[in-house]
């Protein structure tokens, strides 16, 4: 009874408990993926309605922009801004595609995952190919001069409007083409996110927030057994991502260690500070749990945020969603992954484990990157952690049920933002060499990354993110005011996980060297050094692991 108490909260805190309806509604199997996805349609309407004529296909384009008419500035400035970075551009409008058609959203839907197609035949194969859509869109018809249509995704379990489809080249519901949205609807807000981009592709500073994940969830409340769940798992989650990178996660249970009151200071600080990855994970309709969105504006750099919770960026139509509050404010974030409809607990908690992997395991080079290969591993990939998450999701769901969900997630998801934003993590290639130690001693290290030669290499010996160095002090009220300070002392106790630090200069060879002090008393067992380096607007990460005993 308490493993089922359990994994239904860590479903829970993935997401929404909902299903059925949508764009498409209903519970049946859903269609092939393809052109058939879209609105109304079907293979034999897809063949009658290829345009006869449209702008040129721009043999090895990797950068596709299509725009509302009267978004050309924005998209005309992000041409000549990309074929500045080294993209091969190819710029249409919707009313170019649609020459000769009926000005639908189905006859644009088709004309513009035609339009790609050809551009993905025509594409240099060694390059990962990028969309940027330019324009709002509206839920039920959409002028071409002023918004983009999102594709009809009729759905196994939710249906709903996605840009999904426009990059699913084979039929497997897994984009192969790394799509994006601007939801803008003038050109100066369209410049001013452009601006923002620029501004971190260009203006990168080495420091603490280039290997940082921020993670907030809010609360169930399932009971004490639930949350113990909650914590378990997700500790599990954020445990396979590379020790180098530092987690910050707190959660909204009283009863958890991870808990801070008041819990908006909290999520205030981690939506405002720079990192390279903000994730929220709760229920949507509540802004987010952030007490003010207008206050969401980062500071150092620009994370990519993704918010794991329903209809947080239902951006079809004349109300503006959360994300979208978010994003078109000055100084607001520059990519979000949000969903457009009501999301399922057990497909929001896969997405967010291979989010976190996708981004911090595989290292891709965009954001665009980042959200396919998530969509990729949430489909295929195969984990003991998912072995278990299945297992348990099977006590309450059929399995038709669970692959229904998955598979609807690849299109509830979109990305609000430029697909071919820089990620800009640090790479890993700092080489690190510890050896290990006894309590009382001392940890010695060596390392080496010839390209930061002269700079600086900051070393830290750390425990598991499941473990705790520190006693917490007990709490009887964590929701009593007055013992707020110590909620927070504990939680930063809690993410403390540093035995000792140093920092020391790498020589002129990219050489370093130093120790790293085992306090009396500190627990045997698996330990990591890890290495934070920096030179001149670069920097680099390392770790090895070291044997307390």
């Amino acid at each position: 009874m308490r493993a089922m108490a359990l994994v239904l909260g860590f479903l829970w805190i993935a997401g929404c408990d909902g299903g059925g309806g949508g764009a498409g509604g209903g519970t049946d199997a859903p269609p092939v993926a393809g052109d058939a996805d879209l609105a109304g349609g079907s293979q034999d309407a897809v063949a009658e309605d290829v345009p006869p004529e449209g702008p040129p296909v721009v043999p090895g384009a990797d950068y596709l922009i299509l725009a509302a008419g009267n978004l050309l500035g924005t998209a005309e400035a992000f041409r000549a801004y990309r074929e500045g970075t080294g993209h091969t551009v190819a710029l249409a409008t919707l009313d170019q595609l649609l020459e000769g058609a009926a000005a639908t959203d189905y006859a644009a839907s088709l004309r513009i995952k035609d339009w790609v197609a050809l551009h993905w035949e025509a594409r240099d194969p060694d390059r990962p190919l990028f969309l940027l859509l330019v324009g709002d869109a509206e839920d039920s018809f959409n002028d071409p001069d002023e918004t983009l249509p999102a594709a009809d995704w009729a759905g196994g379990w939710q249906g709903c409007l996605s840009d999904n489809a426009y990059g699913d080249m084979d039929g497997d519901h897994v984009p192969e083409v790394a799509v994006g949205r601007l939801p803008v609807r003038d050109d100066a807000t369209g410049l001013d996110l452009l601006d923002r981009i620029r501004g971190h592709e260009e203006g990168y500073v080495p420091g603490p927030w280039n290997h940082r994940l921020n993670v907030y969830a809010g609360e169930g409340g399932f009971g004490e057994d639930v949350d113990f769940f909650i914590e378990t798992v997700a500790q599990k989650g954020l445990e396979a991502v590379p020790m180098p990178f530092d987690i910050r996660f707190a959660y909204k249970s009283p009863g958890s260690t991870w808990y801070y009151a008041p819990f908006e200071d909290i999520v205030h600080e981690m939506v405002t500070s720079g990192a390279v990855l903000t994730t929220f994970m709760g229920h949507g309709g509540g802004e987010l749990d952030v007490p003010d969105l207008a206050q969401v504006k980062p500071a150092d750099r620009f994370p990519m945020y993704a918010f794991f919770a329903c209809s947080t960026g239902e951006f079809a139509g004349d109300a503006a969603s959360d994300a979208e509050r978010v994003m078109l404010q000055p100084g607001g974030p520059m990519a979000l992954l949000v969903s457009t409809a009501t999301t399922h607990p057990y497909a929001n908690a896969i997405n967010a484990l291979e989010l976190e992997a996708a981004v911090f395991e595989d290292r891709p080079a965009t954001y665009g990157e980042a959200i396919v290969g998530m969509k990729w591993r949430s489909l295929y990939h195969e984990s003991d952690l998912r072995d278990l998450v299945d297992g348990f999701a099977e006590t309450q769901m059929s399995r038709d049920e669970m692959e229904d969900t998955v598979r609807d997630h690849m299109y509830s998801y979109n990305l609000l933002g430029d697909p071919a934003v820089r990620l800009l993590v640090p790479q890993g290639d700092v080489l690190l060499e510890a050896a290990g130690a006894a309590p009382g001693g001392e940890v010695a290290f060596t390392g080496e990354i010839p390209r930061l030669a002269g700079g600086s290499a900051h070393v830290r010996l750390v425990c598991g993110r499941a473990s705790l160095i520190h006693t917490l002090t007990p709490v009887e009220d964590p929701t009593d005011p007055a013992s707020w300070p110590t909620v927070q002392a504990n939680w930063e106790a809690a993410m403390d996980h540093t035995v000792d630090a140093s920092e020391v200069a790498i020589d002129g060879d990219g050489a370093f060297s130093g120790t790293l002090q085992v306090p009396a008393g500190t627990p045997k067992g698996t330990y990591w050094a890890v290495v934070y380096a920096e030179e001149e607007g670069s920097d680099g990460l390392g770790s090895a692991e070291v044997a307390i005993k």
